[in-house]
């Protein structure tokens, strides 16, 4: 057409991601090296993300009674016991009256260090210190990382 310039566009010369994967085959022995030592310490600390689920497990308990009853009738995962046995009354358990059942764990945070019932909010706040340990050391490594 007279008149009518017909648009020519440049060859781009930019590679893509996809071109640049195909030529090189990104399976060299020293990028599977690499990609492997760098992955151990993501492993490990990832570790440390689920821990608690063992470590911090809470074995089934109950109050040591003063009471001559069977384990039946005393309620299980109690923080409490019966004062008297002709009385419904009971009183806190006091710390190292507690019996755990450690056929599962032999042993945890939750069993040696009694943080249950009154002292049950410090097994959440170690979890809930270290997560925000990995807050605050995100946003600082990840800032001086950018630099």
């Amino acid at each position: 057409m007279p008149g009518h310039q017909e648009r020519i566009h440049p060859v781009s010369s930019v590679m893509t991601l996809r071109d640049a994967l195909e030529k090189d085959k990104l399976c060299s022995p020293f990028q599977l090296t690499a990609v492997c030592i760098l992955s151990t310490p993501l492993f490990l600390a990832s570790i440390h993300n689920v821990i608690q689920i063992f470590t911090a497990a809470v074995p089934p308990y109950h109050c040591q009674s003063n009471i001559t009853l069977e384990k039946s009738y005393l309620p299980q995962d109690s923080c409490t016991r019966y004062i008297s046995p002709l009385s419904n009354d009971t009183e806190p358990c006091l710390r190292g009256e507690r019996t755990y059942d450690l056929s599962l764990f032999t042993s945890t945070i939750i069993s040696e260090w009694d943080l249950v019932c009154e002292r049950g909010w410090m097994k959440e706040l170690g979890q809930s210190t270290y997560m925000a340990g990995v807050l605050v050391g995100a946003i600082v490594h990840g800032s001086l990382a950018d630099r």
